[in-house]
């Protein structure tokens, strides 16, 4: 386990040094909003809450939270997800 949190960390290191963009950086996630209605979301470790009203993915390194109305999870796959709906309120913690 510490040697892929080390290689993680380099791997990290490396990107930024380099301006690699952040989807070849390990552990990033990748967010679309197109409009208010519709967020894509990319490289999500899962989905923790799906109401109509609130949709909460676990990424690397925070929790995304969608607030909204009429809320829908729609084309998800183990890592990827759009969401539609009216979204009012995005938030990392």
């Amino acid at each position: 386990m510490k040697q892929n949190g080390f290689r993680k960390k380099i791997l990290t290191y490396l990107g930024e040094k380099l301006s690699l963009p952040s989807s070849i950086v390990p552990g990033t996630c990748e967010i679309y909003l197109c409009d208010n209605r519709t967020l894509y979301i990319d490289a999500h470790s899962g989905i923790l809450r799906a109401d109509s009203d609130c949709v909460v993915f676990r990424c690397a390194a925070f929790t995304l939270t969608i607030y909204g109305s009429d809320l829908l999870i729609d084309a998800s796959t183990d890592h990827s997800a759009y969401v539609h709906g009216k979204i009012a309120q995005i938030c990392f913690d």
